[in-house]
C-alpha cells in the first residue's frame, strides 16, 4: 500500500512539476506577444502624432502669412532677424500655445545653414547652429524633404517632424520641426494599456548635446547609472503610476543591469509575491545616425495568485489547479491573438500583388474610399493618378513575358523610390498602376506625375537597350465627385496622354 501512494504522490508531484513548467513557458509566450504589442502600440501613436504635425503644417505653418514673414530672415542683418524673429513668434504664439495642449512641444524655425531660428518652447535661445547635433535639420535642409524619426536635441529628446520651408517663388528658405513631447506619448499609450511607458537615454549622448542650462532637467533612472530620464516623466510616474515599487526592483539585478547596457532588445519577468513584473526594453536608435541612444521601457503586472504556501501538499493542489486555470485562460489568450496576427497575414496576401509586391487593386479601392471620406469630413484635398506602360503588349512579344515581368518589378521599385510614403502605389491590372496623393491639389499631382514619367524615362532604358515610358492621367477629387467619377475622369486623361503621342502627363 505504501508503494501505491509513494507512486501516486510521484505521479502527483511530476504532474505539478509539469504543470508548472508548462505554466512558465505560456507566461513566456504571453510575454513576448506583451512585448509586440507594446512595440506596436508605440509606433501607432507615433504615426498618429505624424498625421497631427502634417496637419500643422500643411494648414498653418506653410501658408502665406507665415512664409512672407520668415523668408527674409536668412539674408537679413542681426537687427532685421530680431525684427523677424519678434514678429514670426507674436504670428504664431497663441496657435503655439493652443497646440500645447493636444501635447505639442516643439515649433522650431532653422534657416537654410542649420541655424536655430525660433525656438517657441525656448523663444529666448537662438542663433545657435544645429549642423553637428541635429541630422534630421541638416538633411531637411539638404535635400528638401520632409522626415521623421527619433533624435536627441540640446533641450529635449523626442520623435522628430522636420520639414522644409518655401517662399512664393519656390526658394527654399529654411525648415521647422513640429515635435511632441515624450509626456504626450507616455500619457497616451498609458491611456490605451495596462503597462506604463518610461525614455531613457544614455549619459553620454545626453551630456554631449544638451545645453548645460538644460541639465537639471534630466535625472538618474532607478540604480541605471549609465542612463538618465526626463524630470517631467519621473515625476509622472511618481504622481500616476499605479505600480508599487517592487516593479523597479529585479531592474536592479547586477546580472540584468549587464544586460540592458547593451542597448538590445529585452524581456524581464520576476515573481514577487504572487505577483509577476514585466519589463520590456525596447531600443532607441537615433534614426538619422542609426546610433543606439536609449530605450522606451514598458513596465507593468500580471495579477496572479500567490504560488508559495507553507504546506507543500497545499502548494502543489495550488500550482495544479491553478496551472491548469491559468495555462488554458493563457492558451486561449495567446490563440486570439496569433489568429489575429494570422487574419492581418491573410489580409496581407490578399492585397499584395504577387510579382511587383505593391498593393493591389483590392487594396486601392480600400484607400481610395479612406481618401474620399477624408475630404467629406475635413475638406483636405487629395489627388488620383493612372499610368500604364507604353507599348507593352510590344515588350512582352519582341522580348518575352519574363523581360516583361523584370520591366514591371524594376519600374516599380523606381516609382515606389519617387513617392512620398503617405502616397498610396498600386498595381490594379497588367501593366496599369494608381497612385493615391492626399494632400495634393491638382497642380502638386501633376508636377508629381512629370517627376515620375521623366524618371521613368532616364533609368528604365537599360532593360531593353531603349527608353521605357508611361503615358500618366491626373485628376483632383471635387466636392461633386464620386469614386466612379473621379477614376473615369483620372482614366480618360490617361488615355488622352496616350493618344496624344504617349509619354506625357495630362491633367484635368
Amino acid at each position: 500500500m505504501k508503494l501505491y501512494i509513494k507512486i501516486a504522490l510521484s505521479l502527483f508531484f511530476i504532474f505539478a512539476l509539469a504543470n508548472t513548467i508548462r505554466l512558465n513557458f505560456f507566461i513566456q509566450d504571453l510575454n513576448k506577444i506583451q512585448y509586440e504589442k507594446s512595440e506596436k502600440n508605440l509606433a501607432i501613436i507615433i504615426d498618429d502624432v505624424k498625421n497631427l504635425s502634417d496637419f500643422i503644417y500643411e494648414n498653418i505653418i506653410s501658408k502665406s502669412k507665415v512664409i512672407d514673414v520668415f523668408k527674409d530672415a536668412h539674408h537679413a542683418d542681426e537687427t532685421q532677424k530680431s525684427a523677424i524673429h519678434k514678429k514670426l513668434y507674436e504670428l504664431l504664439k497663441n496657435d503655439y500655445d493652443m497646440y500645447t495642449r493636444y501635447g505639442i512641444q516643439q515649433l522650431h524655425f532653422h534657416l537654410p545653414n542649420n541655424d536655430s531660428f525660433l525656438r517657441y518652447h525656448k523663444p529666448q535661445k537662438f542663433g545657435d547652429n544645429l549642423s553637428k547635433f541635429r541630422e534630421s535639420v541638416k538633411y531637411v535642409n539638404k535635400f528638401k524633404k520632409p522626415i521623421i524619426g527619433f533624435e536627441e536635441g540640446k533641450i529635449f529628446n523626442g520623435y522628430r517632424y522636420v520639414y522644409p520651408l518655401f517662399d512664393n517663388k519656390n526658394q527654399h528658405i529654411g525648415s521647422v520641426e513640429i515635435s511632441t513631447s515624450l509626456l504626450t506619448f507616455k500619457q497616451i499609450f498609458e491611456k490605451h494599456s495596462d503597462l506604463h511607458l518610461d525614455f531613457i537615454i544614455k549619459n553620454d549622448i545626453i551630456e554631449k548635446k544638451l545645453f548645460a542650462s538644460e541639465m537639471s532637467n534630466y535625472k538618474e533612472y532607478q540604480t541605471l547609472k549609465n542612463f538618465k530620464i526626463q524630470s517631467t516623466l519621473l515625476d509622472a510616474n511618481e504622481n500616476n503610476c499605479p505600480h508599487p515599487q517592487e516593479i523597479y526592483s529585479f531592474i536592479n539585478d547586477k546580472e540584468l543591469q549587464e544586460k540592458i547596457q547593451t542597448i538590445q532588445e529585452h524581456s524581464f519577468y520576476k515573481l514577487i509575491n504572487g505577483t509577476i513584473y514585466i519589463a520590456h526594453f525596447m531600443p532607441i536608435l537615433n534614426d538619422f545616425t542609426h546610433e543606439k541612444v536609449g530605450y522606451a521601457i514598458a513596465l507593468g503586472e500580471l495579477e496572479f495568485v500567490s504560488l508559495i504556501k507553507r504546506n507543500a501538499i497545499l502548494s502543489y493542489m495550488i500550482v495544479v489547479v491553478f496551472s491548469l486555470l491559468i495555462g488554458f485562460a493563457l492558451f486561449i489568450y495567446a490563440y486570439r491573438l496569433k489568429k489575429e496576427l494570422a487574419t492581418k497575414k491573410l489580409e496581407d496576401e490578399t492585397t499584395t500583388d504577387h510579382l511587383t509586391r505593391l498593393k493591389n487593386r483590392k487594396y486601392f479601392y480600400k484607400k481610395f474610399r479612406e481618401a474620399i471620406n477624408v475630404y467629406k469630413r475635413y475638406k483636405t484635398p487629395f489627388s488620383l493618378i493612372l499610368y500604364d506602360i507604353d507599348n507593352f503588349k510590344k515588350i512582352n512579344d519582341e522580348h518575352g513575358h519574363k523581360v516583361g515581368d523584370t520591366v514591371l518589378i524594376q519600374m516599380s521599385q523606381l516609382v515606389e523610390s519617387i513617392i512620398r510614403e503617405s502616397d498610396t502605389l498600386c498595381r490594379v491590372g497588367g501593366e496599369e498602376f494608381t497612385i493615391i496623393l492626399p494632400q495634393n491639389t491638382l497642380s502638386d499631382a501633376k508636377e508629381s506625375a512629370e517627376k515620375i514619367r521623366l524618371s521613368v524615362e532616364k533609368n528604365l532604358h537599360s532593360i531593353l537597350g531603349r527608353p521605357i515610358t508611361i503615358s500618366m492621367g491626373v485628376a483632383e477629387f471635387e466636392e461633386s465627385d464620386t469614386e466612379d467619377t473621379l477614376f473615369i475622369r483620372t482614366d480618360k486623361n490617361m488615355y488622352r496622354a496616350k493618344n496624344n503621342g504617349k509619354n506625357q502627363v495630362t491633367a484635368g
